[in-house]
């Protein structure tokens, strides 16, 4: 009985971990980061290539690599084969949908667990007209974590960093699923 405590105990610490674990996401076209972390339990790197990109993926005691557009050829063939195979079948039930207002209301309850901690856009369009009407918009816009600015000199740079914990997504989730 004890062994079972004691696996149900580790399965509960485990989801807690992962629930109340910051996730991060950051892009920094500067240094070409690009990640998705999950602290202690799982990382994407997104790697750039000749080719395009590779997503690199860290698991605890375990770290691969693949290339997802080489993958989706073979979901390709996978789908047209299970269509041709669910032709002669009907389906009875129909998927209640949730209301488009609902959704739009989810996701604004969902974006707003979100932290940023810092977002920086240092943008040249290769149009001066329009660079410097940029200019003021961007100085109105500069608060808090955000910095945006214009440049002339041909170089755009774009960071962001923005973390978040699963555990602030459950009440709109749960809420979500119980509207109409």
């Amino acid at each position: 009985m004890t062994i079972v405590g004691v696996i149900v105990a580790l399965i509960f610490f485990i989801f807690g971990w992962i629930l109340f674990a910051k996730f991060k996401l950051y892009v920094d076209t500067a240094e070409k980061q690009y990640y998705l972390r999950l602290k202690g339990v799982v990382a994407a790197h997104l790697v750039p290539t000749n080719d395009l990109f590779l997503i690199k993926l860290k698991v605890p005691f375990y770290t691969f690599s693949f290339d997802p557009l080489e993958m989706k050829g073979s979901s390709d063939k996978k789908k047209k084969q299970n269509k041709s195979k669910s032709v002669g079948k009907e389906v009875t039930k129909k998927k209640k949908r949730k209301s488009w207002s609902a959704t739009k209301v989810f996701i604004k309850r969902a974006m707003a667990t979100f932290n940023v901690n810092h977002f920086i856009l240092d943008l040249d369009t290769g149009d001066y007209p329009l660079n410097a009407q940029l200019i003021p918009v961007f100085l109105l816009m500069s608060r808090g974590p955000a910095s945006l600015k214009t440049n002339f000199m041909g170089k755009s740079y774009f960071s962001l960093e923005v973390e978040n914990r699963l555990i602030r997504m459950v009440r709109p989730a749960f809420k979500y699923l119980i509207s109409k």
